[in-house]
């Protein structure tokens, strides 16, 4: 899922139909809460203190979700799971079909969408810093930029 504050003040949330549709019903649950999570935090202006928006404000959030006892008709009889993480790996490599490789150190980028890796791939251009190294380690897009300076092909 993916929880986005518009201009105007608008919040989005998006599910991946094709990919949940794979999954339990509780796991759309689950995805949903923690970008609902999100979209409260957008909401209220609450900056969490990790850059991906899950930081000490929003586990505590989650936690209080999954450990929450109250009357919920709709609460799965396993409980809420939240989490930062998923467990969706094999489904999200089906949908991976399109493969891109660097030319020059061989470095491959699996993708649902068929375009190439580009700078709106880093989180950093995403909320509007454009053409500024992230310096982020998880960035494939700067740290391949920053050391191998090599092209992407789709193979």
């Amino acid at each position: 899922g993916v929880c986005s504050h518009q201009p105007g003040g608008a919040i989005i949330i998006r599910l991946s139909s094709p990919l949940l549709s794979l999954r339990p019903f509780e796991d759309t649950q689950d995805v949903l809460l923690h970008e609902m999570i999100h979209a409260e935090h957008f909401a209220k202006g609450i900056v969490d203190d990790d850059p991906g928006g899950h930081g000490k404000l929003f586990k505590r959030k989650m936690d209080s979700i999954n450990t929450w006892t109250g009357v919920d008709i709709y609460r799965p009889r396993r409980g809420y799971t939240i989490s930062i993480t998923h467990s969706m790996i094999a489904e999200v490599r089906y949908f991976q079909r399109h493969h891109w490789v660097c030319l020059r150190c061989g470095d491959m980028i699996r993708r649902s969408m068929n375009r190439p890796p580009q700078k709106a791939d880093c989180r950093a251009y995403r909320k509007g810093r454009d053409d500024v190294d992230c310096r982020d380690l998880s960035c494939r897009w700067h740290v391949h930029k920053r050391y191998c300076r090599g092209v992407y092909v789709k193979v």
